[in-house]
């Protein structure tokens, strides 16, 4: 028996946000076969509910970079501390980025977030006008099509005090403000930093990671972590990569990604899940 944790974005789903029918009908085929499939993401939970239930998939699920860990209820919850929270919407204040976070009450986005994020893609364009203008509205508009999203004027105005937060966004696609950001919070022993991809940089709290997700619910599945799998794309997927038996990068990660993976698979477009799960679970591809 193994347990299977496999990302969404850029991974399980196509880039029109779809699951394909190649990759439903593997994944079902390894459920009948016994093993277990996880969906492990960066996304929130309720969110990756919504996205699972046209396709009738009961699925446990590591949500928030590894911050929720669920089957049939909550088994784990990983909450930042309030002065943690106050502090990291402080840091992404310096550098004027709209915040998003991730709660028990649902997530919580700056309304101006989504002008601000189109308004840089216009001034990154005037720089560079070479950029794929559509690739990085793509990635903008994936930030705003998640469900159980409530929007503010201003994260401040909320009762962060009686909220519990999983995650902190902050969403921009300016890498000098991110690699600033990231080398001022980086000494910080309270949270873990991680990234889904752009246009965001993710705090979660100093234990939450995929990897940390994987190795939870791999214990209370009673799998033993040399027979777990991990399929992902991005850097916040390198931490259950590296904690799985067998490590898959798809063709479309960065290199720095397909580095701490063992084998590649094809393109999140080209079905490349079911590619892997038909080679390194269900042995039938080659």
């Amino acid at each position: 028996m193994k347990l299977i944790a496999i990302d969404m974005d850029g991974t399980l789903l196509s880039s029109d946000g779809s699951i394909s029918d190649e990759n439903l009908q593997a994944i079902l085929e390894v459920k009948k076969q016994g093993h277990h499939i996880a969906i492990c993401s960066g996304r929130y939970h309720d969110d990756i509910l919504h996205i699972l239930k046209p396709y009738k998939l009961h699925l446990p699920i590591i949500s928030g970079n590894g911050s929720s860990i669920y089957d049939n209820g909550f088994l784990k919850q990983l909450f930042l501390d309030k002065q943690t929270v106050l502090e990291i919407i402080n840091a992404l204040r310096q550098y004027e980025i709209p915040v998003e976070l991730y709660t028990d009450q649902g997530i919580f986005m700056e309304k101006d977030t989504k002008s601000f994020l189109y308004n840089e893609i216009d001034e990154l364009a005037k720089s560079s006008p070479a950029i794929d203008k559509d690739y990085y509205r793509h990635h903008a508009d994936i930030v705003f099509s998640q469900n159980n999203m409530i929007f503010v004027r201003d994260v401040e105005e909320l009762d962060l005090l009686n909220l519990n937060v999983t995650k902190i966004s902050g969403n921009t696609f300016n890498q000098e403000k991110l690699s600033l950001l990231e080398k001022q919070t980086m000494a910080r022993n309270d949270v873990s930093i991680s990234s889904g991809g752009p246009p965001s940089i993710e705090f979660t709290h100093k234990d939450a990671n995929k990897g940390f997700g994987l190795r939870y619910l791999a214990s209370h599945l009673q799998i033993p972590m040399e027979n777990t799998v991990a399929i992902g794309d991005q850097i916040n997927d390198i931490p259950m990569l590296k904690a799985a038996g067998i490590s898959i990068a798809m063709e479309n990660a960065d290199d720095v990604v397909k580095s701490h993976a063992m084998f590649t698979t094809d393109h999140h477009d080209q079905h490349g899940v079911a590619n892997a799960l038909r080679k390194h679970v269900l042995k039938t591809h080659e």
